[in-house]
């Protein structure tokens, strides 16, 4: 009896490891980090993808903030910054042409699903996933171009 006390008990603490450190910043939070862009990894439909692209995530728990900086595929430098605060509400995003908000919602402690927002209309769903490894961060797009055609990227960056 005491030895299948002990094994719950092992089972309750291992099962709320993800639930705390979901909320923790630094080695327990797979998204914290800076990140730059593998284009050789990335796909770009029907492109053509960014020169060049590094995203940093900082902050803890519930205030994280994603900064996506590069140089786009005419050499036009860009600044995005999101709140990236995973709690299923919008949150206003600087920078991005194509919305004014985003909406992160937790899938696992490794995976978040997205949709950024123009005037309260979604124009861009995805999905965030860092590897379990914690070295890849791999960003998944889509959305509709003007003539209605599909637009899906997935972009892959590495952990510095």
């Amino acid at each position: 009896m005491i030895r299948r006390r002990q094994f719950i008990a092992g089972l309750g603490s291992t099962a709320a490891w993800p639930v705390v450190a979901w909320g923790q910043q630094g080695e327990s939070d797979p998204f914290v980090g800076q990140w730059l862009l593998n284009l050789e990894k990335s796909r770009y439909k029907p492109g053509p993808p960014p020169r060049s692209a590094s995203l940093s995530v900082q902050g803890e728990g519930q205030n994280r903030k994603a900064t996506l900086a590069g140089i786009d595929a005419a050499g036009n430098s860009f600044t995005q910054v999101y709140m990236f605060i995973h709690d299923s509400q919008p949150h206003p995003v600087t920078g991005n042409p194509l919305g004014d908000a985003a909406v992160y919602t937790p899938v696992d402690e490794n995976t978040v699903g997205w949709s950024v927002t123009k005037d309260g209309q979604i124009v861009q769903t995805g999905r965030d996933t860092v590897s379990r490894d914690g070295r890849t961060f791999t960003i998944t797009s889509i959305r509709s171009a003007a003539s209605g055609r599909p637009i899906g990227n997935v972009a892959v960056f590495d952990k510095q």
